[in-house]
C-alpha cells in the first residue's frame, strides 16, 4: 500500500515538475521582466503540417540598439498571416532575445499556455482517479478480509462470459448447499482470472461474500484475489447462455 502511493505520489509530481517547466517555458515573452517592442514582418514561409499549409512569418525588431531576427509560427496559412511590412507588438524573452510572441494577433503562443494547463490538469487529474479506484479496492479488500466469515469452496461451471470497459461478467452454474445446481453471475471488477475462462471450463474457486452481493474470489492456480459483484441473471441472458 505505502509503496503504491509513493509510486502514484512521485508519477504526480513528475506531472507538476513538468507542467510547470512547460508553462515557465510557454509564458516567458509574457512575464513581469518580459520586453515589449515593435517588430515589422519581412517574410513569409509556407510549409505543410500533416495535410494542411500554414505559414512561418520572418520578423524583425530592435532590441537594445541591436537588430533581432526571429521566426514565428503562425498557425494559418500565408494568406491569414500577416503580410509582409505588417507593424505588430512583441513581447520578448529577455533571457532569449530569440524567443519572441506576437500580440494582439491570436497566434498560437498567445494560447499554448492554455494547452499545457489542459494536459497536466487532465494527466493530475487522471492519476489522482486511478490512485483513489486503487485505495477503493484496497479498502473493499481489507474489510473483506477482516471479516470473521469463512472461505467457501467449490468448483464451477463456466456457462458464458461478457466483456466490457469495466471488467469481465462470468456466467458460472455451481452446487447450492442443497446440491442442486445454481447459474450465477460474477462480475469482477478486474480483467478476471488468467488465463481468461472459456465456457465449459471448471473453475476450482474459494469464496468470501459479505453477506450482501459482494465478495472476494480466489482461482485455484492464482496468486491472486479478485473483487466481484455477485447477482442472479435474468431471462435474457440465460436465454443468451443457453
Amino acid at each position: 500500500m505505502r509503496l503504491t502511493v509513493a509510486a502514484f505520489a512521485l508519477c504526480l509530481s513528475a506531472v507538476v515538475i513538468a507542467a510547470c517547466f512547460g508553462l515557465s517555458a510557454t509564458l516567458a515573452p509574457f512575464l513581469a521582466g518580459s520586453i515589449r517592442t515593435n517588430g515589422t514582418v519581412t517574410g513569409q514561409q509556407p510549409h505543410r503540417v500533416k495535410s494542411r499549409q500554414v505559414c512561418n512569418i520572418s520578423i524583425d525588431y530592435i532590441l537594445g540598439n541591436h537588430s533581432q531576427h526571429a521566426t514565428v509560427d503562425s498557425g494559418k496559412d500565408c494568406k491569414a498571416s500577416l503580410q509582409p511590412g505588417t507593424e505588430v507588438q512583441l513581447a520578448v524573452n529577455p533571457d532569449n532575445p530569440g524567443d519572441i510572441a506576437v500580440l494582439s494577433h491570436g497566434y498560437p503562443r498567445e494560447n499554448s499556455w492554455i494547452s499545457v494547463a489542459g494536459v497536466a490538469a487532465f494527466l493530475a487529474t487522471a492519476l489522482v482517479i486511478c490512485l483513489l479506484l486503487w485505495v477503493q479496492r484496497y479498502v473493499n479488500t481489507k474489510r473483506l478480509l477482516s471479516q470473521e466469515a469463512s472461505w467457501c469452496e467449490m468448483v464451477a461451471t463456466v456457462r458464458g462470459r461478457t466483456r466490457s470497459k469495466s471488467g469481465i461478467t462470468l456466467y458460472v452454474s455451481a452446487p447450492d448447499t442443497m446440491g442442486n445446481s445454481r447459474i450465477f453471475t460474477m462480475d469482477f471488477t478486474d480483467r478476471g482470472p488468467r488465463p481468461s475462462p472459456k465456457t465449459g471450463d471448471k473453475l476450482d474457486i474459494a469464496l468470501l461474500t459479505d453477506g450482501a452481493a459482494h465478495g472476494a474470489v480466489s482461482v485455484k492456480g492464482e496468486n491472486k484475489i479478485h473483487l466481484v459483484s455477485f447477482s442472479v441473471p435474468n431471462d435474457f441472458q440465460l436465454r443468451a447462455i443457453g
